[in-house]
């Protein structure tokens, strides 16, 4: 479900790049939904990453399908206005590659735990070195 919803925010995100106006600006913004969407993918993959992930989905999807939404409704050529929008761009490109690194992160710490974990039991029953 959580995916789903975080899949519409990004559709709808991507729905508001047609009415931009600004073809550099509405291809930050469907780069910046397909950096998204390895993110969903690795929660699909480890539905453990849900909970981790969590504030990604609610606030950061949200807060970009928000501020592109209200942005392309605007529809104004305010310089100041579209400076703030790729400033917000650019962060939230930011929190989509840290995010999706956190993840890989636990992940890969979880493996070595259980590598590490493993290998003591494979020890204790005479195994030997198991690496």
């Amino acid at each position: 479900e959580a995916i789903a919803e975080a899949e519409a925010m990004i559709e709808q995100t991507l729905a508001a790049t047609r009415r931009l106006g600004d073809p550099t600006l509405a291809e930050r913004v469907r780069a910046l939904c397909a950096s998204a969407r390895p993110v969903l993918v690795q929660i699909e993959q480890d539905p453990r990453d849900l909970h981790r992930a969590r504030r990604f989905l609610s606030i950061t999807l949200t807060g970009a399908r928000d501020a592109t939404v209200k942005y392309a409704r605007l529809g104004v050529e305010d310089p100041e206005l579209r400076t703030a929008f790729v400033s917000l761009l650019t962060q939230l490109e930011t929190s989509f590659a840290k995010q999706r690194a956190r993840l890989t992160a636990d992940d890969r710490a979880e493996l070595e735990i259980e590598i590490e974990v493993l290998s003591d039991r494979l020890r204790q029953d005479g195994a030997g070195d198991a690496r």
